[in-house]
């Protein structure tokens, strides 16, 4: 199999309904098919072979698309590089895929990835020739290489196969119910789990995938309008800007039929405004994480009866929840979420002790993986969200680590020392306040211009405390309860 068939197969069925639409255009899918097929045969041509990792460095749109399927059906491993990422991140996730060779978009730069190392950067125009059907590939292999970091020397390639994406596509489709009649609004980067979903669910249906590259709410709400958007998935922060625009908070969109959360939780309250907002479309919650694609989803017909939860498994998976030592918790009891399936992914890429860790087999072979998340079931099997073990946290949609930020700042030169705490934050998710003792001479703007110029957005703090030292506990480490309860008391 490869799960460039998916785009093979509906170019040979509906060979002129829309496949992606963007400002520029509509692209069919026979268009996309062979712009796909192009990039395949190019690669070919300069030696990439089976399992090399190809990275695919360029804006939501067409040939970011054909440039995913064209290196799957070369049976290369894809590789999308964040667009928010800067340089040192960019390096960063060429370095520890080993890729060898980048392609950006016909009309774009290549100085975000040139000098990153020994890659050969390559323009989609610089592709040619054709490829009749993708390269077969065993299902268990991988397919796609997903950094859930990056910012930091601590990156982590998620190994997703052909079986994984192939199944996501499949079963996140049927539970959707997406048709071949629906326009996706594709506003999150395909760079991203959910975003790469959305994708790989439009091909599987033949639905058309319409690009918005607008950065003001207000553009993007008129856009869903103008272009008859059905399906809009959302994060909690787009959800809170959209819902501060009266185009979308006062006047429906008829045509959308699909709202789709996932990326973090959001409050009852957000949920109940946005059904008030658009009472016309059905709304589904979803949980999920980069290692397994997606995990639960809440059927609609249960908002109501059963706010706050995150559902029940996907179809064809299984979730236990386990205690401190390894029990099956029972109804009403806290425990970590393990999940196994079609969806759940090969482990880290070079990473065997972590991916030994997080991936473990049962007796009957198979392999789970431990989320790190917590949750507890009522009676009826539905699960409810219960926090992190760690101190992992959803910042725009992303999740992050406070340690990262600890380390960018302690490598700005301007700290000298720095602890970072969060905070719920209805447009972020999660709000970073960054603590920190300054170097000589330093002032906090010298650290906000750092952290805006070497850090995704996602991962800049929210405020920066700049204290004489930090509270710190008797083991030596920042005491974070009282920092938190600092900022607490400040925002009363």
């Amino acid at each position: 199999m490869n799960v460039a068939d998916l785009l093979w197969s509906r170019a040979r069925n509906a060979p002129d309904d829309p496949a992606v639409v963007t400002a520029g255009g509509v692209l069919s899918f026979r268009e996309l098919r062979r712009s796909a097929a192009s990039v395949a045969a190019g690669l070919g041509d300069r030696g990439i072979g089976l399992g090399d990792r190809v990275a695919i460095s360029m804006p939501r749109g067409g040939e970011a698309v054909a440039a995913y399927f064209g290196a799957l059906a070369a049976g290369a491993v894809a590789v999308f590089v964040d667009q928010s990422f800067r340089p040192a991140q960019v390096a960063n996730v060429l370095a520890h895929s080993e890729s060898r060779l980048v392609l950006v978009g016909t009309d774009q730069s290549s100085a975000g990835v040139e000098g990153a190392g020994p890659v050969a950067v390559h323009g989609l125009n610089e592709l040619e020739g054709s490829l009749d059907a993708p390269r077969r590939r065993p299902a268990d292999e991988v397919a796609q290489l997903v950094y859930t970091s990056g910012t930091t020397g601590a990156a982590k390639g998620v190994m997703l196969t052909h079986g994984n994406l192939a199944a996501a596509a499949r079963i996140i489709g049927e539970y959707l119910g997406l048709r071949a009649t629906d326009r996706v609004a594709s506003v999150l980067p395909l760079s991203f789990v959910y975003g790469l979903s959305q994708l790989l669910g439009s091909v599987q249906a033949g639905a058309a995938l319409v690009v918005d590259e607008s950065l003001l709410a207000v553009d993007q709400v008129e856009g869903f309008r103008r272009d008859g958007i059905t399906v809009l998935a959302g994060v909690p922060a787009l959800w809170q800007q959209w819902l501060a625009t009266p185009g979308f908070r006062d006047q429906p969109i008829e045509s959308l039929r699909l709202l789709t959360n996932a990326g973090g939780g959001l409050a009852v309250e957000t949920i109940a405004a946005i059904r008030a907002a658009q009472p016309q479309a059905t709304f589904v919650s979803m949980y999920g994480l980069t290692e397994a694609i997606r995990s639960t989803y809440l059927p609609p017909a249960e908002l109501d009866r059963r706010p706050g939860s995150i559902g029940v498994p996907i179809p064809e998976s299984t979730i236990r929840l386990l205690g401190d030592d390894g029990h099956d918790c029972a109804p009403g009891e806290v425990g970590e979420i393990l999940q196994t399936g079609p969806t759940v992914s090969l482990g880290y890429w070079r990473d065997p002790e972590r991916t030994a860790r997080a991936f473990p087999t049962d007796d009957a072979g198979r392999r789970w993986v431990r989320t790190g998340d917590l949750a507890r079931r009522d009676a009826d099997g539905f699960l409810y969200y219960a926090g992190r073990r760690d101190r992992q946290v959803k910042s725009l949609g992303y999740r992050v680590n406070p340690e990262e930020l600890e380390l960018a700042l302690q490598s700005s030169g301007f700290v000298v020392s720095s602890a970072v705490t969060t905070h719920p934050d209805p447009r972020r998710g999660t709000m970073l306040v960054a603590h920190v003792v300054l170097a000589p001479g330093a002032t906090s703007a010298d650290v906000a211009r750092h952290c805006g110029r070497d850090l995704p957005r996602h991962l800049q703090p929210t405020r920066i405390v700049a204290l004489p030292e930090l509270p710190r506990l008797h083991s030596g480490k920042p005491d974070l309860a009282r920092l938190a309860t600092l900022v607490a008391t400040e925002t009363r």
